[in-house]
């Protein structure tokens, strides 16, 4: 709104809500705003297709458990190492593409995604929203607190990112000391 009076105006927008923007938003912000997204921060993944993604992921995991419900609870109860993951996964879950498909919980979730993927096509929620501006992504891929940085593409923040960290990436006071040891990528 205040282009028109100060063009030469360029905001930054530190860990911005993901639910604000549109795509075309979005185009047309690129050249006066900057977004900057750490690591796997929840916040600028808000968004309500991107809650859709995670409600469909949890129904696709809950589709392929091929034990009992309870034992599953109890399972996931013990301490498991990255080393033994595989193998406990193998034990409880099927194979993505083994998702018995004669079931009535099946059925059941099928009409309620045709019913879903219907509304959404007809209301506001067709809208996809964004980050607003050029996002710039802040990951820490050694987990040392050095961060680098590249230009993201909107698409990177399409999924919530289920993760010890989706919540603390969001601390707004870290961020001054994250911005002042940034080591830039290309």
């Amino acid at each position: 709104m205040l282009r028109p009076s100060f063009p030469g105006l360029h905001c930054f927008a530190y860990e911005p809500p993901g639910c604000i923007f549109s795509t075309e938003l979005t185009k047309v912000s690129r050249d006066f705003i900057t977004s900057f997204v750490r690591q796997d921060d929840v916040i600028p993944r808000l968004s309500f297709h991107n809650f859709e993604r995670v409600r469909d992921s949890f129904f696709d995991v809950f589709c392929r458990i091929k034990v009992p419900k309870i034992q599953l609870f109890f399972d996931l109860r013990q301490p498991c190492t990255e080393r033994f993951l595989e193998v406990r996964n193998a034990k409880v879950l099927r194979p993505q593409g083994a998702i018995p498909k004669d079931t009535s919980f099946y059925a059941t979730l099928e009409e309620f995604r045709a019913e879903r993927a219907a509304k959404n096509s007809e209301s506001v929620n067709a809208v996809q929203l964004h980050v607003p501006g050029r996002p710039i992504h802040l990951i820490d891929s050694k987990n040392n607190g050095l961060y680098h940085a590249y230009w993201a593409k909107h698409d990177d923040f399409n999924t919530v990112e289920i993760s010890p960290r989706m919540l603390s990436d969001h601390d707004i006071h870290c961020l001054p000391d994250v911005l002042s040891n940034i080591q830039v990528s290309t």
